[in-house]
Order: structure tokens, then sequence, then C-alpha cells
């Protein structure tokens, strides 16, 4: 393990790191260290900021670690064009009151979560690549490529997720953004965006494609969906059910397949979409 601590700074590039136990890199308190170039691979964990660290972790290639990149306290590194490969459990993944920047950074094939978003931690994901490796098929394991949890929050902007069960799933009481995404399931047989449980927060301008259902709201959630554009989908452009609110406005459907289905007894607020509408 390579530790940096205390108020540490400097760089640290062009090493490999294979085999780690525990910990690949390590940075606590407040250090705020530049790491770039470097290869971790076949360990537990590549890199893990906790305290109030920070620092930039820039252009390293990660393999076969179980968490490539874990963020947690309150650090708020910038984690920017990084190259991830064959996570067993996740790619990146910010808990407690993480913030931070992940920018610019392919994840492929993440064996459970490409990047997950716990606790009350609010970063900005903005233009990463997140690919299962494999277009999915009924039966599969349920792979996400963004999921919020807990109460966390932040933006999810201009990010590609393909091949995953379910796209991004915004569950517990988490309240992101998620703007402008690009959402391809591969194959119709998931979901693209979906809240459960007392979700809230919004969907603004994303793009969906490939999916049983493109937007699933469920339980107490209540987002607000604006000018998002399904493009394809095998049974609904969205799907509301339990007791399920919010607002859609200004979205559009595909053709072929019903638009907004609401059953239970969902209430949303049903603005100008170019949507068929169905009651349950």
């Amino acid at each position: 393990m390579i530790p940096f601590d205390g108020d540490a700074t400097g760089t640290f590039t062009g090493n490999q790191i294979t085999g780690n136990l525990a910990t690949g890199v390590l940075v606590g308190s407040n250090a705020a260290p530049r790491l770039s170039g470097n290869t971790i691979e076949d360990g537990d964990a590549g890199a893990l900021y906790i305290d109030s660290s920070g620092g930039e972790f820039e252009g390293n290639v990660l393999r076969n670690q179980q968490i490539a990149v874990e963020t947690t306290g309150r650090a708020a590194p910038l984690i920017d064009g990084n190259e991830i490969i064959d996570s067993g459990a996740g790619g990146l993944v910010f808990g407690d009151g993480a913030e931070g920047v992940a920018r610019g950074n392919t994840i492929r094939n993440p064996g459970g979560i490409g990047i997950q978003v716990t606790g009350t931690a609010m970063p900005r994901l903005e233009g990463n690549t997140i690919d299962s490796g494999a277009i999915p098929v009924e039966g599969d394991a349920q792979r996400v490529g963004i999921l919020y949890a807990g109460e966390s929050a932040g933006v999810a902007i201009d990010n590609d997720v393909r091949n995953f069960l379910v796209g991004i799933q915004i569950s517990g009481s988490s309240t992101p953004t998620v703007e402008a995404n690009v959402i391809d399931g591969g194959a119709a047989v998931g979901v693209g965006v979906l809240y459960g449980e007392e979700a809230a927060g919004a969907s603004y301008a994303n793009e969906t494609l490939n999916h049983l259902v493109a937007f699933q709201i469920g339980g107490d959630a209540a987002p607000i969906v604006e000018r998002n554009t399904v493009q394809s989908a095998e049974v609904a452009s969205f799907l509301i059910s339990g007791s399920a609110a919010g607002s859609l406005d200004a979205n559009t459907c595909a053709s072929g397949v019903e638009g907004i289905v609401t059953t239970d007894s969902a209430a949303p607020v049903l603005g100008s979409n170019d949507c068929t509408v169905f009651n349950g």
C-alpha cells in the first residue's frame, strides 16, 4: 500500500502496483497528491480516499480490482480519464459525505455496479462511459450502470451508459439530477432509468433506447421528469406504479408501444408530453 497522509501533496506517476491485498493507494487526512499514469491490478481496492482528502487521480489503468476507486468521508478528489476494467463489485464508489468529480472515465465490465453513490455523497459524474461488456439477456444477474442510494445527491450529466439491465437506478431517499445522458440497454430486457422507494430529484433531456421500459417510477418516488426522449422500448416508455407521484413534461415517447402507463394509486402530474396515456 502507498499511503498519503497529513497535508501531503506531490506526484505519484508511472508506477505499477500488483496484487494489493487491501488498498493500492490510500489518501487520507487533508492530503491532495496527483496520482497519474499508474497501473493497479489484481487486488481488493485500487485507490481509497478518506477523511477530507483530495487531489487528482487521472490517466490511471485499474484492472481486476474488487473496487477500483472508493471515496468516503468528506473526500473530494478529481477522478479523471481513468480506464477501469473488470472490477468485481464496482468501478467507482462514493459513500458517506464524499463529493468530488468523476469525469471522462471508461468503466468496462464491472461485476456489479459501474458507479455507486450512497450515504449523503454528492459527486459530479460527467462524461463517463460505462459499459457492462455484454448485451444483457433475460435471466442475467442484475447489474446497474449508475446507482444512487441512501440520501445521496449530486449530478450525472453527459454519461454514456450501455448494456445494463438497469441503466441508472435512483433509490432510497436520493435526489440526484440526471441530465443529458445516453442510456442504451443493448436489448429490450431491462429498464433505462428506475426510480423506487422515496427517491426524487430530476431527469432532464436524457435519451434512452433498447429497454423493456425506458423510465419506471414506483414506490413513493416523486421525481421531475422533463424533456427526455425514448427512442425505443418494448413495453412502455414511462411506467408509473405504486404510490408514485412527481411530474412528467415535454417528454417524447417511442412509437408503437404504450407511452405513459399509470397503475395502482400512482398520481403523477402530466404536462404536454408527446405520448399516449394509459391508466391501468
